[in-house]
């Protein structure tokens, strides 16, 4: 009866090993997403804001004015953000491959290490804190 059991146990995890490898899919360069240039272009869309288990949205406007410099515009963001970031302020950027690198001065609410999950020519998806589903931050953005 033992012998059976551990049979059967060691048949169901060779079985699920063997689904889970062939599920896993292999990652190739065409699946990665490259930002696009970004030197001298105007962006707005939508900022998905998770703080402390709140979720926020809020409208703005990201310029990219050089290879290195922008600014952002918050247009309507709720209260509980006006108080902790400011609405309009100065960022220098680096972008490397998929990944885009924003610094900025205090209460800079774009500050970060953004990853590019979807690039199609005129929109831009972005996320940040992604280790962490639910503080998680998704910036999504449309070519002006």
């Amino acid at each position: 009866m033992l012998n059976k059991k551990l049979k059967l146990s060691v048949i169901c995890i060779f079985a699920f090993s063997s689904i889970m490898v062939l599920s896993c899919k292999k990652s190739n360069n065409s699946d990665l997403v490259e930002l696009p240039d970004l030197t001298q272009s105007l962006w707005n869309g939508i900022l998905f804001h998770n703080e402390n288990g709140q979720h926020k949205e809020i409208n703005l406007n990201v310029a990219f004015k050089t290879n290195s410099n922008g600014d952002y515009f918050l247009l309507d963001a709720p209260e509980i953000i006006k108080v902790k970031y400011v609405s309009e302020a100065p960022i220098s950027y680096k972008k490397d491959g998929k990944n885009l690198h924003i610094d900025g001065g205090f209460g800079n609410i774009l500050i970060g290490d953004w990853l590019a999950i979807k690039n199609n020519k005129n929109e831009l998806m972005l996320v940040r804190e992604i280790q962490n589903p639910i503080e998680a931050d998704t910036l999504k953005l449309k070519k002006n």
